[in-house]
């Protein structure tokens, strides 16, 4: 039968067993000693390499804004100058018509030729006018109203005295109190080409044609009979373009 051993409390225990030479035991990691002075070489190494590199940027960023409105100031003083060079507005293009020219013993005005005839009646004279592809004159404005008398003036086949007068395109139509003006060529009556006055000297009937007198002191309108009266005229055509 087994037994215990109980050792009293004077008893020395036994040793432990003596350790096992081959095996060997890893000493545990030491941990880092803390090194102020180290420490701080570091920091100061990394914050003193980061200082030069931003000191470098803070140098040319303020060199090259400089550089820049330099060159801005000098481009706006070219534009404000006007000097040579500088951007300018361009100038309209300006839109030349092609030249017209008249037939053989035609006179050009403008952008119409005329020709001068010679005793016919208003509605044979207009007859006349349109074998040449053309219509009694109208008169549009004060120049070209000129340029008929002128051209009358220049014609010695025809005293100038108060007498003297040549048809042209319009017809003048009563209907009552009411009077309407029409040019033969179907111009358009305006404030500026609309006889104002007329007198009536030969025109009886409700269809009266419309004659200026050449005399060189003024120029009057007259209404004549469009048929009965033998009278000078002037045939007007749109000039032919240059080829």
């Amino acid at each position: 039968m087994y037994h215990p051993v109980v050792h009293g409390p004077n008893d020395d225990p036994e040793p432990p067993p003596s350790a096992d030479p081959s095996i060997e035991f890893e000493e545990p990691p030491q941990t880092p000693t803390y090194n102020p002075k180290r420490l701080n070489s570091l920091s100061t190494g990394k914050v003193t390499s980061w200082m030069k590199g931003h000191k470098r940027t803070a140098i040319i960023v303020p060199v090259v804004l400089v550089l820049m409105i330099v060159l801005l100031v000098g481009i706006f003083s070219h534009v404000l100058d006007g000097s040579e060079g500088s951007p300018t507005t361009p100038s309209p293009v300006e839109v030349t018509e092609a030249p017209t020219e008249c037939d053989k013993n035609w006179e050009h005005f403008k952008k119409s030729c005329y020709k001068m005839g010679y005793n016919s009646s208003w509605y044979n004279a207009e007859t006349n006018c349109t074998s040449y592809k053309a219509h009694l004159s109208s008169i549009l404005d004060d120049a070209e109203k000129q340029f008929v008398l002128d051209m009358k003036f220049n014609d010695l086949s025809y005293p100038d005295d108060d007498s003297s007068r040549i048809w042209v395109g319009g017809m003048a139509i009563f209907l009552g109190n009411i009077r309407r003006i029409t040019w033969s060529d179907e111009s358009k009556f305006t404030d500026s080409n609309n006889p104002k006055k007329f007198h009536n000297d030969t025109c009886s009937s409700d269809l009266c044609c419309l004659k200026l007198r050449t005399n060189k002191k003024n120029d009057l309108w007259y209404l004549g009979n469009c048929t009965g009266e033998i009278l000078p005229y002037v045939c007007k055509k749109p000039a032919n373009k240059k080829t």
